[in-house]
């Protein structure tokens, strides 16, 4: 691992990726991603605690059978209105899926699609890395060797064995290196199956929320290009509060998962890319009066991560 990653982020090459200016790629890209999320859970964590705050507050005053004040109420609905989604996420399926058969690339940028070459690049595992990172009460396995893509992963808030006084996050997956030798629109796929649980319970005045998901990334030169949002690949999320929740694991078996189902980017000559097909969860407690207690696990097969290219000759 390179002294140039954060300390709670995990690389693994796999033997093939031998040339340093290729790793130097992926860890920069693996160290991007990274730091995206983490600031992006930090925002949505601060907004929530915000929310459950003034919830609170207007609870108490209508308890009391107090009308709330005009700034309480206003600061609530203000709240209500505030986007979780990093603007610079771009979700893959706004719109029909891309058909090769009618090359609606060629189309959209009013090309013959006479002119528009197309082929299709599919990696099965050993990938060409494997990252994980996340906080230190949420763990990640996996590695370049596994032979199905397997990724596990386990975050644990709360009144639960091994549990964090508060929001915990686990994420792991796999990546390629990619380059092109002229402009090009690529769009990534992913084969994956997918089981997951989740156990979650609340008491007195403490709320939790488990969530977990699927995303892709791609990078260009290091830097973000483009990723699915968030809600796109989103598996299951709950957020109870004040007694609510059982306690008992909900599990749900293998599966074949569809979303996110494919992400489009744009390659040129000259820039190094790494395409990224991973696996998230999240845990949280915020507590009281009361105990709460959240888990979520995601166990992930990545059997295949495709890249359709499109070539375009003007």
């Amino acid at each position: 691992m390179s002294h140039s990653l954060p300390p709670n982020v995990q690389l693994v090459f796999s033997e093939d990726l031998v040339r340093p200016e290729q790793r130097q790629l992926v860890e920069r890209s693996v160290a991007t991603m990274a730091a995206r999320a983490e600031e992006e859970f930090t925002k949505r964590r601060a907004v929530e605690a915000e929310r459950t705050r003034l919830l609170a507050e207007l609870n108490a005053q209508r308890g009391e059978r107090v009308e709330p004040p005009a700034h309480l109420a206003g600061a609530f609905d203000d709240l209500r209105t505030q986007s979780l989604i990093d603007a610079v996420s771009s979700s893959a399926r706004q719109g029909e899926a891309l058909q090769p058969a009618v090359n609606p690339v060629a189309a959209l940028l009013g090309i013959d699609p006479a002119k528009a070459d197309l082929n299709e690049l599919t990696f099965p595992p050993h990938y060409h890395y494997f990252w994980s990172w996340g906080s230190s009460f949420g763990g990640a396995v996996g590695g370049t060797e596994s032979t199905t893509g397997f990724v596990g992963l386990d975050a644990r808030s709360g009144s639960v064995e091994g549990g964090a006084n508060g929001f915990v996050t686990a994420h792991a997956g796999y990546g390629i290196l990619l380059n092109a030798h002229h402009t090009m629109v690529a769009v990534g796929r992913s084969m994956k199956d997918v089981e997951f649980e989740y156990t979650i319970n609340t008491w007195g005045d403490a709320n939790a929320m488990t969530e977990g998901g699927i995303e892709f990334t791609a990078f260009e030169n290091g830097a973000l290009l483009a990723a699915t949002s968030p809600g796109d690949g989103k598996l299951w999320r709950l957020r109870l509060s004040g007694g609510e929740g059982d306690g008992m694991p909900h599990h749900t078996g293998r599966n074949t998962v569809s979303d996110p189902r494919e992400l489009a980017f744009t390659m040129h000559p000259g820039r190094g890319y790494t395409f990224n097909v991973g696996a998230w969860v999240n845990s949280d407690v915020q507590v009281g009066a009361g105990w709460a207690a959240a888990r979520s696990l995601i166990k992930a097969d990545i059997l295949l991560i495709s890249i359709e290219r499109r070539s375009i000759h003007l």
